[in-house]
């Protein structure tokens, strides 16, 4: 079984771009790392132009409706910060790439992670160690 989440796949210190521009990056590491197919990305950039992938506490989770997806993961760009998504300030993306199975469990287990503000801010903080284990840690 595939990582859900590979360390190269993490970018800390990342100073501020469009989210065009982060969302076309993160979907290469998808690409490259097996995960999706590079339609994925063109599918994440349609999805955000119909919804809102902020969810708040300064975190984006862009994703692709999409069946260019052969497991599931995700790529992570951390903004200590922030870059200006819309017309917020976020300090975390995490582009989600997940199998019909799994999505649902990928998102609580982000909502876990990323619970308040004060956590998003002290992850985009972090260390891709620290990123990495936080979202692989398992009970």
């Amino acid at each position: 079984m595939m990582e859900e989440l590979l360390k190269e796949n993490i970018s800390i210190e990342t100073e501020p771009k469009s989210k065009t521009v982060i969302i076309q990056e993160l979907g290469n590491r998808l690409c490259q790392s097996g995960y999706t197919d590079q339609a994925y990305t063109d599918a994440m950039l349609a999805t955000e132009k119909m919804y809102e992938t902020v969810v708040g506490f300064g975190l984006a989770i862009p994703h692709g409706q999409s069946d260019t997806v052969h497991h599931s993961g995700m790529a992570i760009m951390a903004f200590p910060q922030g870059t200006i998504w819309d017309d917020q300030i976020v300090k975390m993306v995490i582009a989600l790439a997940a199998k019909e199975r799994d999505h649902l469990r990928m998102l609580t287990d982000i909502a876990i992670v990323c619970s308040g503000q004060e956590e998003v801010n002290q992850l985009a903080c972090s260390s891709i160690d620290t990123i990495a284990q936080a979202f692989t840690a398992k009970e």
